[in-house]
């Protein structure tokens, strides 16, 4: 038996392609599966912005200097925040658009045209250029390959 690395490069290709085509094959029959490969993204928490907010008496007593910058820091701390929470979404929104272009490829994949059995899935995603989106996959693929023993 041989280890994934001691084969050829063109077995390795050829291994990977294998297992990215099982993979298709399982998602195509059910997409649901698809939440198991992929982790679909979570909503992100929102960060709050820490607020110094002195006692009356303090304020009071503070200098028109120091309540100044007292109220820059604030005004610094909300804006960092809220660039922290767009940021967040902003990738939340992408990793969701992904998942979902993923999901709609896969329930896109047909079955065989003349195929008796019913379970053989027409994938010529194989033959062209694969969608960036599947990548994943490929890379999960390559993970299985690499555990196996050859």
């Amino acid at each position: 038996m041989a280890k994934f690395t001691d084969l050829s490069e063109l077995d390795r290709i050829q291994y990977v392609k294998d297992g990215f085509v099982l993979i298709l094959e399982r998602l195509a029959k059910d997409p649901s599966k698809l939440k198991e490969y992929i982790k679909p993204a979570e909503k992100p928490k929102l960060i709050l912005a820490a607020i110094e907010k002195p006692s009356e008496t303090l304020f009071s007593a503070m200098s028109a200097e120091d309540k100044k910058a007292l109220e820059e820091r604030n005004k610094l701390a909300e804006e960092n925040a809220k660039v922290i929470n767009e940021k967040a979404e902003e990738e939340f929104k992408q990793k969701e658009a992904t998942f979902k272009k993923v999901e709609t490829i896969i329930t896109g994949l047909q079955k065989k045209v003349g195929c008796l059995c019913g379970s053989c899935i027409d994938i010529n995603i194989t033959n062209s250029v694969i969608p960036t989106e599947l990548e994943p996959l490929i890379d999960i693929a390559r993970k299985e390959a690499e555990e196996r023993q050859y």
